[in-house]
């Protein structure tokens, strides 16, 4: 199913960018965050976003989501989240349908590798 893609209102974009600067400030051994938004249903009476600050995970957080992830996928993207959220909209954790179907399928930015490439001068 392909992915749609859903405007943010300005204003609400300068309130996340915002808050990632005041995160930033308070939170020195953190080098990244990405907020995470979630367009809600505003017709079933949800809020029109949720929003959650994520960090990058560290060494412990990265090799417990890698020793669980192999056991489940889920559960593990679960703790995941719960480790590196820093600030937002908690029901992205505890709403089964906001943490499957908005925050889970987004997560995979938090573990992503950097450009590498191995380079081999030993051979002439």
């Amino acid at each position: 199913m392909e992915e749609k893609e859903f405007l943010i209102d300005p204003q609400f974009e300068e309130v996340v960018k915002n808050k990632v600067k005041e995160l930033l400030a308070a939170n020195q051994n953190v080098k990244k965050i990405y907020p995470i938004v979630v367009e809600g249903i505003v017709d079933e009476g949800e809020k029109p976003y949720y929003v959650a600050y994520m960090r990058t995970p560290d060494m412990k957080t990265f090799s417990k989501f890698m020793m669980s992830n192999t056991a489940n996928a889920v559960i593990a993207q679960q703790q995941l989240a719960r480790d590196c959220f820093l600030d937002g909209d908690k029901e992205l954790l505890t709403d089964d349908d906001l943490f499957l179907r908005g925050l889970m399928p987004k997560l995979n930015v938090l573990v992503e590798s950097r450009n590498a490439k191995v380079v081999n001068f030993s051979k002439a």
